[in-house]
């Protein structure tokens, strides 16, 4: 299971180098962590991310049930796979220099379905509330998302995953599913 794992990471890095289109329909496992991480140039929002974070993952979103949780500006949002691919892919070739690379990982054990019930039940309750990174930034709870704190509150949900709530970031939750 592990072999097999290293081997879905290992083919989706090699996919996501930007020269090629990324390729996430081998995403099957709910509960896939979707990473991105910016290697080359970055804009301010990555320096500042990676100034906070010691980390150049600069965003996480989550599989479950054939869509991708994710929050961005405009708050928690739910597209599937396709549409999450062809996103990825027009921001990759929108920014060039900037080397996005996407990582996934799958969960050491599957989740149960009365786990991921509550994980979508809880990630769908969440839509309409806005986006906002300044919690993270002040260490003070905000009404609205960032990307760690969505993605790490739904991973809450199964009980297996214990959460810094606001301070929740993308590379505390990779540090945690690897």
């Amino acid at each position: 299971m592990k072999f097999c794992r290293n081997i879905l990471i290992f083919s989706l890095i090699l996919m996501c180098v930007p020269s090629f289109a990324v390729d996430l329909s081998n995403i099957t496992e709910d509960g896939t962590t979707i990473f991105l991480r910016q290697n080359g140039r970055q804009g301010i929002f990555a320096r500042t991310a990676e100034r906070i974070t010691g980390s150049k993952l600069t965003h996480v979103a989550i599989y479950l049930n054939g869509y991708v949780y994710e929050s961005m500006s405009g708050g928690p949002r739910k597209i599937s796979l396709q549409e999450y691919c062809t996103f990825v892919n027009k921001k990759i070739a929108k920014h060039p220099r900037k080397k996005q690379m996407v990582e996934c990982i799958v969960p050491k054990v599957p989740y149960s379905d009365e786990q991921l019930s509550k994980m979508i039940t809880y990630a769908e309750q969440q839509f309409g509330r806005p986006y906002n990174v300044t919690g993270l930034l002040r260490n003070k709870k905000k009404r609205g998302m960032h990307c760690g704190q969505y993605v790490g509150n739904i991973l809450a949900q199964s009980g297996e995953y214990q959460t810094s709530r606001w301070m929740e970031t993308p590379v505390k939750i990779y540090n945690s599913v690897k």
